[in-house]
């Protein structure tokens, strides 16, 4: 009795101490297969650390690191040399198995349909001496197609860590976002129109991809729901806002003019295509026998003109104008174009 009292006492005291984790679920899961690649920012400092790249061999999925702050990529190998797809909670430690891989390796042909296993990796950062451990989740989809799911990585350098273990997770953060629509237009019409808009984080990989959207009234109106799509319901300009939903509160925003259209003597909008939008140094219009352009600021105000179907930007500040359209038979159209210069 005395001894289980003793073994009790002993696991109760136990401490069980859990790796930190640099953790990311991926803002979307990834697919690499013969004609795609993607790049991970294993340190969230903004800069590319692993590529993944299918190779050119059937039923090779090729594992590259980019010549930037790491050094080489080492993976966890099985007993037939192949890489080794590791189930959930597997260690990964220095005393696992690696090998260098500097150009690729193939997965064994009875990996293919195997779903939510993990790569085990290591790495050193260049010019230091100890490993830090980590993995990716993954599903090997067919011989030449992956789909990456997630990835975490040891905050601090020999710590073993087990695969998909999130329990201990140091948070990579949204440094920055970059707001666009989806369609490069920064204007809609009052009567129901709409615009899917699109928040791109950086760096791409943070563990917290949510970001919340709002609207920002400077006169005009919109709803927007939580995919981003915003519906225009008053006049003016606003600003579409996504605020980044993890610890950093980081923000980005963009403005938009809601107008109404008007239907007499007007172009059919499907009809007419200004290109690029948003541009930095000039602005085309097609599909229409155009007779003249006019650029006019938000005071209404002529600011440019071109007799022809393109209109330098060149010098003039940025933000956002309307685009007015005249054709060679008598019709006019009126547009929005955003003006972004390129440090």
């Amino acid at each position: 009795m005395k001894n289980v009292v003793f073994l009790l006492a002993l696991a109760l005291n136990t401490i069980v101490v859990v790796a930190q984790t640099r953790y990311t679920s991926l803002c979307e899961d990834v697919s690499c297969n013969s004609e795609t690649n993607y790049s991970f920012d294993l340190d969230g400092n903004g800069e590319t650390d692993l590529r993944v790249t299918p190779g050119s061999v059937f039923g090779d999925l090729r594992y590259d690191q980019s010549f930037s702050n790491l050094g080489f990529i080492d993976y966890v190998l099985n007993s037939d040399g192949d890489v080794d797809l590791l189930s959930k909670n597997h260690m990964v430690s220095d005393t696992s198995k690696f090998s260098y891989l500097k150009s690729s390796k193939d997965f064994g042909a009875s990996d293919v349909g195997s779903k939510n296993k993990y790569i085990g990796l290591r790495y050193k950062v260049s010019g230091a001496s100890p490993y830090y451990y980590g993995w990716m989740e993954v599903s090997y989809i067919s011989a030449d197609s992956m789909v990456v799911h997630s990835f975490g990585f040891s905050q601090n350098p020999s710590d073993s860590v087990m695969a998909g273990d999130i329990r201990n997770v140091v948070a990579i953060p949204v440094v920055s976002i970059n707001v666009t629509s989806r369609s490069g237009d920064y204007a809609v019409n009052t009567n129901g129109g709409q615009l899917q808009m699109v928040a791109t984080l950086a760096p791409t990989n943070p563990t917290n991809c949510s970001v919340q959207w709002t609207i920002n009234s400077k006169g005009g109106g919109a709803n927007i729901d939580q995919n981003g799509l915003l519906t225009a319901n008053k006049s003016g300009l606003i600003d579409v806002v996504a605020t980044a939903q993890d610890a950093s509160g980081i923000v980005g925003k963009v403005e938009v003019d809601v107008s109404p259209i008007a239907q007499v003597g007007l172009i059919k909008v499907k009809d007419i295509h200004i290109y690029p939008n948003p541009t930095s140094d000039i602005v085309y219009v097609g599909n229409v026998n155009v007779a003249k352009i006019e650029l006019l600021n938000n005071l209404g105000q002529i600011v440019k003109e071109s007799p022809q179907n393109n209109m330098q930007t060149i010098g003039l500040s940025n933000g956002l104008y309307h685009l007015k359209v005249y054709s060679q038979e008598g019709q006019s159209f009126v547009g929005k174009i955003l003006i972004q210069t390129i440090d």
